[in-house]
């Protein structure tokens, strides 16, 4: 789950914040053709996480959403486990980038309304310039 106001790319590279992103909407991905959204569930959380990222973009979510490490096939990792420093795989525009983690902020002080967007068959899609699943 990522926090409402992280930014979904959307297929045609337009970026929208993730509460505004709706079940039928197209999404980038870092495969050939974009992903769908089949559904979108919304909640809060005091247990938050939040990635500062080489981008210049942050991406929240909950310690569970999983994130595409750099230079590992498939090999996803949830958010609760990335360490500063760590490289992530990128995505501008359909170009394959690195991304680093510049800093990780934990937000337990106050409730964050978190979006989980299922897509069709768990593709992965791009929020923050980083993939995701």
């Amino acid at each position: 789950m990522i926090a409402d106001n992280s930014s979904i790319s959307l297929s045609d590279w337009r970026e929208r914040a993730a509460i505004e992103v709706y079940p039928g909407a197209e999404l980038a991905s870092p495969m050939s053709k974009p992903t769908r959204v089949a559904d979108r569930t919304v909640t809060t959380s005091r247990n938050a996480i939040c990635l500062l990222l080489s981008n210049g973009k942050t991406l929240s979510g909950s310690g569970d959403q999983k994130i595409r490490r750099w230079g590992t096939y498939g090999g996803f990792i949830r958010m609760k486990d990335i360490e500063m420093g760590q490289k992530l795989m990128g995505n501008v525009e359909g170009v394959q980038t690195v991304v680093h983690v510049t800093g990780i902020m934990w937000l337990d002080e106050e409730d964050v309304r978190l979006v989980e967007l299922d897509t069709h068959e768990g593709r992965p899609y791009i929020a923050g310039g980083v993939v995701c699943r």
